[in-house]
């Protein structure tokens, strides 16, 4: 497949240097194919790297491209739990802090401790 390179590189195989905007036949399953720009769909080289705590994984990918519009899209619709999830609440013990039922929960936990803390020192 006759491609354009994106990025200077050298193909060891070939024992060839490739420079930005260079065209060659180049099979997309090869590790060099990682520097060259591909059609929309096209299955290529990949590799990942790696950290100090996981190796690198060479793996194939497919070229992403342009999403196309499809009329019998499904709407996405939320569930009522995601609903639920999303609605904000105010703090019911300062009445400042708002946010997501989890965080006020996470949130009264620390002004009750305040509360708590103002009232002993009051006694």
């Amino acid at each position: 497949m006759i491609v354009k390179c994106i990025k200077d590189c050298f193909d060891s195989k070939r024992n060839r240097r490739y420079f930005a905007g260079d065209q060659d036949d180049v099979d997309p399953l090869e590790p060099v194919a990682m520097y060259f720009e591909f059609p929309v769909g096209t299955e290529v080289y990949f590799k990942q790297r790696g950290t100090k705590t996981t190796p690198a994984v060479s793996t194939t990918r497919i070229v992403g491209g342009a999403v196309v519009e499809q009329k019998d899209a499904i709407p996405e619709v939320k569930t009522e739990a995601v609903q639920e999830y999303n609605k904000e609440i105010i703090c019911d013990i300062c009445g400042v802090y708002k946010g997501r039922p989890m965080q006020v929960k996470t949130h009264r936990r620390a002004c009750e401790k305040k509360a708590n803390a103002q009232t002993q020192q009051v006694a």
